[in-house]
């Protein structure tokens, strides 16, 4: 990771090889989404802007031969969230971005896309019905609908917004490896969010699981930031703790696997916002140290 960093931040031509070679494929778009969020942290909007228009033109080619959405999406992501970075520092408000470039994306698809949506909602009816025939001839007779095309695209808005989050925080990760060692690991484990953001995020994201349905991915779209939120205090409570690495695998193999830890964790994140556990637990540490 290291070495990639490095290369990146030779100039522009190597940062413009990475990002463009990785722009132009499915499984690795998100290298370049980084490098330009990368070089957008690091020199600023002028010189990111560059970078990520000339990915842009691999990204469009996926996007016009392979039908593919999403490269193009995390490019103007992450260079979007990562200019809010840069000139607020904040992570709060670079996670809100994060979420508002997801909405984008997810609307710009409903309003301007719908032969696209239409396309992929076909090969996701063929999957559900390929799995319906199977279950009947295996004797089973369980009916599940295929979801409808705003469910589709509301999950393609929220893999856009997690992608964007990754891929700006892998950005910040290697800039803190080449310039500021150790930088990282005490910013990330101090996000937290204001009240003033998580409370309002808090309420769109259970009007959204109330109406259920399509608006499911919706919901969980807006509780993007209270999630990150939570995953820092759970880093930070670590660091605090002296926790050793594999408790933070656990966490995370049971965080994908294990849906209501998400729902605790988003939970943890907002309330947070309130309580402050880690300066909680820091002062009752440095208490028990002084006695």
């Amino acid at each position: 990771m290291r070495g990639l960093a490095e290369f990146i931040m030779r100039g522009r031509t190597q940062a413009l090889i990475v990002s463009c070679l990785s722009a132009g494929t499915v499984f690795f778009f998100w290298v370049g989404a980084a490098a330009v969020a990368l070089v957008t942290l690091r020199k600023g909007l002028s010189e990111g802007l560059q970078v990520m228009i000339w990915a842009l033109l691999p990204a469009l080619a996926v996007l016009y031969y392979g039908k593919e959405f999403a490269p193009f999406a995390a490019l103007l992501g992450c260079f979007a969230t990562a200019v809010v970075l840069r000139r607020t520092v904040s992570w709060p408000a670079t996670l809100v971005a994060a979420s508002l470039c997801g909405l984008a994306t997810g609307t710009i698809l409903l309003l301007f896309a719908p032969d696209y949506i239409a396309m992929i909602k076909q090969v996701v009816d063929d999957i559900f019905a390929q799995w319906q025939t199977q279950l009947a001839a295996e004797g089973e007779t369980l009916q599940i609908a295929s979801p409808p095309a705003e469910f589709i695209v509301g999950i393609f808005a929220l893999v856009n917004a997690l992608t964007v989050v990754i891929c700006v925080v892998l950005a910040r990760y290697w800039q803190a490896l080449l310039y500021n060692p150790g930088g990282f690991r005490e910013e990330m484990h101090s996000v937290r969010l204001p009240v003033a953001v998580a409370l309002p995020l808090l309420l769109v994201s259970i009007g959204g699981l109330l109406q259920g349905g399509a608006w499911l991915p919706w919901a969980y779209l807006a509780a993007v930031p209270c999630l990150v939120a939570g995953v820092c205090l759970v880093h930070g409570v670590a660091g605090i703790r002296g926790w050793k690495t594999h408790w933070l695998v656990l966490f995370y193999v049971v965080l994908l696997l294990i849906n209501p830890v998400k729902e605790l964790v988003i939970l943890a994140g907002v309330i947070d916002s309130w309580v402050n556990f880690r300066q909680r637990l820091a002062n009752g540490a440095g208490g028990a140290g002084s006695t």
